[in-house]
């Protein structure tokens, strides 16, 4: 009998050792399964592209469930080292602590440990030196054993994840493997939002950037382009009268006498210049002289249509070519301006200056003849104009 009953009882005694070992391997197998499902999830949300506040979130809710005996916490931790309270999910005998805010670099030995590593698990506040100056404060909101899990982005601790109870609590190796892995992940989602930010960043200094390059490049060729036509402006106009210059008229009378050529139109050119300018000159000077001439110059402006194309193109002597204009016409003009010149007064340091011209007058008298040789007709009854008198206007026959 005696050994039957030591058969039978080493039968229980190793039927129970071999439920019990089910047991842990089923409750290690759960952990395992459950660990996995939050670690899935918060690296489902960081492909998903989800914002790290997002991911903290879930992952607060996670740990809750898994861990309802604890109260779950985020917190921020700035670099001066002021621990802010972001999130947390309380328990019936923790309340929330969302929104406190603590000093711990009162605490050097506690913020030191968070910086150097991984996980900080203390089972007892009351007697953890680390956490001596925090203790009082601590305990009165209701944390008697933490484990802070510290989230380090660019070698800084940014955040803290943490696990406390009311009470005393020796944490267990799985507990602190699993507060590990979530905040490995949450570190890993804020590295890629971070780097998306300085991406973001990146693009919008380069765009400024090249915006700028573009307005500099704007302005540049701008200033160029008002650079080109101001040279080319003062390579046509003659700087004295701001009239058209020797070339400038060339260049445009050429053009309309092409027209004329090819549309069967006439024109009439007019020669004129100041009679004796060089006694003006060496009476009241060259500064007088140039008054003269820009005192001329207005005139002309008054008198001339829009379609008549004038020039200064020597000294004293200017041009005019006047489109489908007969000879009376232009000998009329020509007649205006001699007699508004006549009645010019020009006043220079306290005297008058009074001046005239003489003027020819050519027509085209077909369309085989060139502007050059127009130009010299009106030229050669301009000095017929001088010998007879001067102050006269001289047309061709």
């Amino acid at each position: 009998m005696s050994i039957i009953f030591i058969i039978l009882v080493l039968t229980l005694l190793f039927t129970f050792i071999k439920i019990r070992q089910y047991q842990i391997e089923v409750r290690a197998a759960r952990f395992d399964k459950q660990r996995a499902d939050i670690v899935n999830k918060i690296a489902k949300c960081i492909s998903s592209e989800l914002a790290p506040n997002q991911i903290i979130t879930i992952a607060l809710k996670d740990i809750a469930q898994y861990f309802p005996m604890y109260r779950v916490s985020y917190s921020t931790i700035s670099p001066q080292g002021i621990l802010s309270v972001h999130s947390c999910i309380p328990t019936e005998n923790s309340p929330s602590i969302e929104g406190i805010e603590a000093d711990l670099t009162i605490a050097p030995q506690y913020l030191a440990a968070l910086k150097k590593q991984k996980i900080l698990a203390i089972d007892d506040v009351e007697t953890n030196s680390l956490i001596a100056p925090l203790k009082d404060a601590m305990i009165e909101g209701k944390t008697r054993a933490v484990l802070d899990a510290p989230i380090n982005v660019k070698n800084n601790v940014v955040g803290l994840f943490c696990l406390d109870s009311a009470s005393t609590q020796h944490w267990s190796a799985s507990e602190i493997e699993i507060i590990k892995e979530v905040t490995s992940y949450i570190e890993i989602a804020i590295r890629q939002a971070n780097y998306v930010i300085d991406i973001e960043q990146m693009a919008a200094k380069l765009k400024k950037y090249n915006h700028s390059l573009e307005e500099q490049v704007k302005a540049r060729t701008a200033e160029i382009e008002i650079a080109k036509k101001k040279a080319e402006t003062l390579a046509l106009t003659d700087e004295l009268t701001q009239l058209p210059n020797r070339r400038a008229f060339y260049q445009m009378a050429e053009c309309q006498h092409s027209q004329a050529v090819r549309y069967c139109h006439s024109y009439c050119v007019m020669m004129f210049d100041i009679d004796n300018f060089k006694s003006i000159n060496d009476t009241f000077g060259h500064a007088a002289g140039d008054k003269v001439l820009c005192s001329l110059a207005g005139l002309v402006r008054k008198i001339i249509r829009k379609s008549d194309v004038i020039g200064r193109i020597g000294g004293e002597e200017f041009a005019m070519m006047l489109p489908e204009t007969e000879i009376e016409e232009a000998k009329d003009m020509a007649e205006r301006l001699r007699a508004h010149v006549e009645q010019c007064q020009v006043k220079f340091e306290q005297q008058t200056i009074r001046f005239t011209l003489s003027i020819g007058v050519a027509q085209q008298p077909d369309y085989k003849q060139s502007f050059d040789s127009i130009l010299a007709q009106a030229d050669t009854v301009l000095y017929q104009a001088k010998a007879s008198g001067r102050n006269k206007v001289n047309c061709t026959a």
